[in-house]
């Protein structure tokens, strides 16, 4: 027990603290840090809009093909 909590719980805790720091999530502009982090890509932001618009033209011809027949 107490070469795990030595060596994976408490090391754990050593290596939560430090990425806290380094991150700088201690900062006052930690909230405005964790958005900017956590914004996808402006090109796969793009990407998503444009397959997005892909299925919605698919489904509607799906609709338009079932209903035909």
């Amino acid at each position: 027990m107490a070469i795990n909590y030595e060596l994976v719980q408490g090391g754990e805790q050593d290596v939560f603290q430090l990425l806290w720091m380094r991150l700088g999530l201690d900062s006052p502009s930690a909230h405005q840090m964790c958005e900017d982090y956590a914004q996808e890509a402006s090109q796969v932001a793009d990407r998503c809009k444009e397959l997005n618009k892909k299925l919605e033209r698919l489904n509607q011809a799906t609709c338009h093909l079932i209903n035909i027949q």
